[in-house]
């Protein structure tokens, strides 16, 4: 069976871990954090469609929510959302490993144009 980086492992799998958010999960928390007073989650949904340039329905970011909420990431403040210390640490694993992955596609894509350069002299 195939998955997409975005897709919740089968339970049958084992324990989550605590960093076991989805690729959408954690755009919503990195839109939730930024935001400079606790999200609402219609500002949520204009928020990620600009980034994901996209349409995403309130009712998406609704059970995205759930989860997150359920998993300890984002608290309740009234009508509004919060980003939590936990869901500090899970977000902090996921985008150390992205700015590495992308650190070593830079680093690589850096040593093929090395290796072009003296191939053609």
């Amino acid at each position: 069976m195939i998955f997409t980086a975005n897709d919740r492992r089968p339970a049958a799998s084992g324990a989550r871990h605590e960093w076991d958010m989805s690729v959408f999960e954690l755009a919503i928390f990195v839109g939730t954090d930024r935001a400079k007073t606790p999200a609402r989650a219609d500002f949520l949904s204009e928020f990620l469609a600009g980034w994901l340039d996209c349409k995403i329905g309130v009712e998406d970011i609704d059970r995205a929510l759930a989860n997150m909420i359920g998993s300890g990431w984002l608290a309740m403040v009234g009508e509004r959302l919060m980003p939590t210390e936990e869901g500090h640490r899970a977000a902090g694993v996921l985008l150390n490993g992205v700015i590495g992955m992308v650190d070593q596609a830079d680093a690589a894509e850096r040593r093929f144009a090395n290796v072009r350069r003296a191939e053609a002299r």
